[in-house]
């Protein structure tokens, strides 16, 4: 990143702007919301990516930080249509990422990849946690110039799945790599090459969830530190960006850096470099069909009440999938589906549908799980609702009950 000196004078001159604005003709679908500071992050925001076994769980960095614990998760709050609105308790540490810079993702292994700053080590690289890491298990060092800043792997579903994308600030070299297990969990990167050069002076970027209206179906968007704005490009065969494709999606940031999809509502979510924002934006799932919980779950061992939220789109021929948290760890039980909402008084609590099929569950050993469902065409326009229980000797009849969850499929 730029001198302190630098970087003052350029927030100083962006001051006027304060106002995020989506531009056409996105601003006819989609919305921005600053919701905010994190609650007791201090200093330059980093990277930030939502829990991999809990949406519900944002994680978060200090950036180029150096020796400690600078790798946190914060829960959000979100409201009943799964939008995060903000934050509540405290900051947990998790791991030590140092040096981080402007990327934080995971591989569909579980490991958790992170950018590591050049600007004090001279050196651009990538750390890898394994899954319950709290240091790096592995550094990787790349090709330079400049400053490493943006991470991502390419999600399932988009030209290049699985391959390694990474960008430079402020110069815009654009890298795709290949990833190779190494036979520890980790991976090699092998044949990192530059593919494009992106504008702007830009460090993070997510890719755009493929069924995003006003897309293309394979896109990505850009956190432009220099220009102060979002953009975005369409992606081609190999997931790179296409230059010539550029748009400019929002604009008026004061430190453009970051970006994340939350796997729950798929928006996308933007933090400052700067330590002071969080934003929102709205409307990437509108092709979808639209998800919200309801009722009153039954709390379980520690008084918690098991949480059931859906992932991804409801739509026929996707996969999107179910995730319960607060569970007891470990804990045996089932999701039960319907095809109605019901209220019917059972172990203490409220069962919400009529339990027509019974899915056998088992929470990890942080009280999570996770479903995947591939939605049949067939289910097309229907509606489903879920709930989950759990076998819970600190329950009021030894069964913990989760909220609901009504899933419409379109």
């Amino acid at each position: 990143m730029q001198s302190p000196f630098a970087v003052g004078l350029a927030l100083a001159t962006l001051s006027s702007l304060s106002a995020q604005t989506i531009q056409a003709p996105f601003n006819a679908l989609y919305t921005i919301t600053n919701i905010g500071a994190i609650p007791g992050l201090t200093g330059n925001y980093g990277a930030i990516t939502f829990d991999r076994d809990d949406p519900n769980l944002l994680l978060c960095t200090s950036w180029d930080t150096v020796g400690v614990q600078n790798l946190y998760s914060i829960p959000v709050v979100r409201d009943a249509q799964g939008h995060v609105t903000g934050f509540t308790g405290t900051l947990t540490p998790r791991a030590q990422a140092d040096y981080i810079d402007g990327g934080l993702d995971y591989h569909p292994s579980g490991v958790l990849f992170y950018t590591r700053y050049a600007g004090s080590t001279g050196v651009n690289a990538i750390g890898q946690f394994r899954p319950g890491s709290t240091v790096p298990d592995r550094t990787n060092t790349l090709i330079g110039p400049n400053y490493i800043g943006g991470l991502a792997i390419v999600p399932s579903g988009l030209p290049g799945a699985g391959h390694l994308k990474t960008l430079r600030w402020p110069g815009g070299q654009w890298t795709d790599a290949q990833l190779a297990p190494d036979g520890n969990g980790t991976f090699d990167v092998v044949g990192e090459a530059q593919t494009a050069t992106l504008a702007g002076g830009p460090d993070g970027f997510a890719y755009v969830p493929h069924a995003a209206p006003l897309f293309t179906g394979g896109d990505v968007m850009v956190a432009e530190f220099n220009a102060s704005v979002l953009a975005t490009y369409s992606i081609d065969a190999q997931g790179d960006p296409i230059v010539a494709t550029r748009q400019v999606f929002a604009n008026g940031f004061t430190s453009a850096f970051v970006l994340t999809v939350d796997p729950v509502t798929l928006d996308i979510v933007h933090a400052g470099w700067s330590g002071t924002t969080v934003h929102v934006i709205k409307g990437f799932n509108l092709a979808c069909g639209q998800c919200s919980n309801y009722g009153t779950g039954l709390a379980g061992t520690g008084g918690l009440v098991p949480r059931i939220m859906w992932l991804g789109c409801p739509l026929g021929g996707e996969t999107t999938g179910l995730n319960v948290s607060q569970g007891q760890p470990l804990g045996l039980g089932v999701i039960a589906v319907g095809f109605t909402q019901q209220s019917i008084p059972v172990f203490g609590g409220t069962l919400l549908n009529e339990a027509a099929i019974l899915l056998t569950s088992f929470l990890s050993p942080t009280g999570t799980y996770t479903l995947p469902l591939a939605i049949p065409t067939g289910l097309s326009s229907s509606t489903l609702y879920f709930q989950a229980a759990y076998l819970d000797a600190a329950a009021v009849q030894g069964f913990s009950l989760s909220n609901g969850l009504q899933m419409q499929v379109l």
